[in-house]
């Protein structure tokens, strides 16, 4: 009787429902190719143009948001090389760009979870806007705080990583890019 008694107190507990709030830090687990020094990038605006910017989603019976989502943006493309903010424009600024979230959330199935992240993107240079999404795709362990945080930064670097690869073929072309 008590195996059930202790069963039944370790179901309840680990099926909580205390939501989980990310902080604005960004610490990815691998370091991404820093952006080509010959190439000034700067990220002159983020907003956040999601439905529901209150939410990132849920993971398990938990709730996920974020202290400050732009911020945390923010230090993603500074880590990466770019510069960030109007005042960062000079004649050696190559590509101006403004970025949006579109989306940014976290689902789970069973034992696994899926993390997606998706930047619009204008550049200064373009008249489109070009969509670059990042993902991360694993096995949902404890659901803590730091596992969904990884996973959030894990996307965000892949999606940056793809605006990184599009803006290196311009900068390989030279000062006279073709339109």
């Amino acid at each position: 009787m008590r195996r059930y008694q202790l069963f039944f107190v370790l179901l309840i507990c680990g099926c909580s429902s205390k939501p989980v709030v990310l902080n604005s830090d960004y610490s990815p687990q691998t370091r991404g190719e820093a952006v080509n020094s010959e190439c000034q990038y700067v990220v002159v605006s983020v907003d956040d143009t999601r439905n529901d910017r209150d939410s990132l989603g849920r993971l398990g019976l938990s709730d996920v948001s974020s202290e400050d989502i732009i911020e945390w943006i923010n230090k993603a493309f500074i880590h990466r090389g770019y510069h960030v903010g109007n005042e960062a424009i000079t004649e050696r600024t190559r590509h101006a760009l403004d970025v949006s979230l579109k989306l940014a959330y976290i689902r789970s199935s069973s034992t696994s979870k899926a993390t997606n992240i998706v930047l619009g993107v204008h550049d200064n240079e373009a008249d489109e806007v070009v969509y670059y999404r990042g993902t991360d795709a694993g096995i949902n362990w404890y659901g803590t705080a730091e596992e969904i945080k990884s996973s959030f930064d894990a996307a965000l670097s892949k999606a940056i990583d793809k605006i990184d690869k599009d803006l290196e073929k311009d900068c390989m072309k030279g000062p006279e890019r073709s339109q």
